[in-house]
């Protein structure tokens, strides 16, 4: 807008004040009233006969942006946070600790909501409506406001369909406001999920907004000084909040975690009925014990109770999993309330261990063969560090009380090939003398 200019008096400069007359005379004072009004009435007309001869492209470059309202986004301190209530909960800061984790929560959420403010800001804008749900069309309309057509043709030659380095190309360079903003926004998403989740969608970019904003992590340790605080009521309400928000955790085996620390919660608390819900969550997610694989459960079961656990164990090998220890813990519960599905899941638990151990004997000696129950057992007691992973995970409680399992089953015999392994070996004590006892009870019927 030009400057306006009247008889003594410049707008847009600053005022000139002499020393001789910093009161201003009375006479002097009524002309420059007068003046003020004339302007005051004048000026509004003039502003519009020169805003109708500027473009309306024009006008449009000076108005502000899409995204001016929105604040800028300053860097996102959540896990520094995070890390620090860590620190502070190992010290047994638990106040602190509290204080960092709820810090962290909140610097997450502010940082994705903004993100996802900023990409609604600039996608609203009626000239990108041509880019519809794409995000890759928006980026390159975007880009063609801002470069020529040959630098936006490196950068994607550059980025071999990457749209994070795409993203972050494109970052190097000197952007408008708006396509900075809105890239800021995307590589704040695409830092913690794959882009092909996202499937080209605006709709799903947001949506990661909403899921991201949440951390679940952070959640997860205030249930934890809660629970240290003797507080089981809030360590439970943050249990449960961190596994409704299980989608946002950057490595989703940690919801295994979860699931252990309500249900050892649950149990504390002799609240058995959550428990056992608690431990059939973390069992779902083996597919072994997904509903498609009823057969497959039936026929290994049976092979246990018919034929035997070294045929059982020739026959089929589970997968040690995140899920594994849920599937003791469960069948164990089981077991103790005279369900008959205890069977199953301490035979899947022990076997799944039983088969991690080979896998690594075998990569160590691979003329090694499985041989009996009798001789994987030797080998792993033989072995330092497979010793203390079969302790670690309760292998040998596992095995006599699978024992236990397979004789109230009916199946005596299998039960007594368990026992009579366990209780001739030394050092694993007290499993070695329970089985003796068990198998003498047995013989006495």
């Amino acid at each position: 807008m030009k400057t306006i200019t009247g008889p003594g008096i410049r707008f847009g400069a600053r005022p000139r004040v002499s020393r001789a007359s910093v009161r201003p005379r009375r006479a002097a004072t009524w002309l420059a009233a007068g003046i003020l009004a004339v302007l005051a009435l004048a000026l509004p007309a003039a502003l519009a006969a020169q805003e109708a001869q500027v473009p309306a492209e024009a006008q449009a470059a000076v108005q502000p942006g899409a995204t001016s309202m929105v604040r800028p986004m300053g860097p996102d301190r959540s896990r520094e946070y995070y890390e620090e209530g860590r620190r502070l909960f190992e010290a047994r800061l638990f106040g602190q600790s509290l204080a960092s984790f709820q810090a962290a929560v909140a610097e997450r959420s502010d940082q994705y909501l903004q993100a996802k403010a900023r990409i609604e800001a600039v996608t609203s804008q009626k000239d990108l409506g041509k880019a519809k749900d794409s995000i890759s069309a928006m980026v390159k309309l975007l880009a063609q406001r801002d470069l020529i057509d040959a630098d936006i043709a490196k950068i994607e030659a550059d980025a071999s369909g990457s749209l994070r380095s795409e993203a972050g190309l494109l970052l190097g360079r000197r952007l408008s406001a708006d396509f900075e903003y809105f890239l800021k926004a995307l590589t704040l998403v695409l830092d913690r999920r794959e882009a092909s989740t996202l499937r080209n969608s605006l709709s799903a970019l947001g949506k990661a907004c909403d899921e991201l904003s949440c951390f679940p992590e952070a959640e997860y340790w205030i249930g934890k000084v809660y629970s240290a605080e003797a507080e089981p009521r809030l360590a439970e309400l943050q249990y449960k909040r961190a596994w409704d928000e299980r989608a946002a955790l950057e490595i989703p085996d940690e919801r295994f975690d979860i699931l252990q620390d309500l249900a050892d919660l649950y149990r504390s608390q002799k609240s058995w009925y959550s428990y056992g819900e608690c431990l059939e969550k973390a069992v779902a997610e083996d597919p072994l014990f997904g509903e498609k694989q009823d057969f497959l459960r039936a026929a290994m079961e049976r092979a246990l109770g018919q034929l035997g656990f070294d045929r059982f164990y020739g026959l089929y090998h589970a997968s040690y999993g995140p899920w594994t220890r849920a599937e003791r813990d469960l069948g164990s519960f089981y077991l103790d309330n005279g369900r008959p599905q205890a069977l199953i899941h301490l035979a899947v638990a022990v076997n799944s261990v039983l088969s991690r151990c080979a896998a690594r004997i075998a990569e160590r000696d691979s003329s090694w063969e499985y041989g009996g129950l009798a001789g994987l057992l030797e080998k792993i007691e033989a072995d330092r560090e497979l010793a203390a992973f079969a302790r670690s995970t309760g292998l040998y409680e596992s095995l006599q009380r699978l024992g236990l399992a397979l004789e109230r089953s009916g199946y005596r015999e299998s039960a007594r090939e368990v026992w009579g392994v366990l209780a001739a070996m030394k050092g694993i004590e007290p499993w070695n003398r329970g089985a003796a006892q068990a198998l003498a009870a047995i013989k006495g019927r």
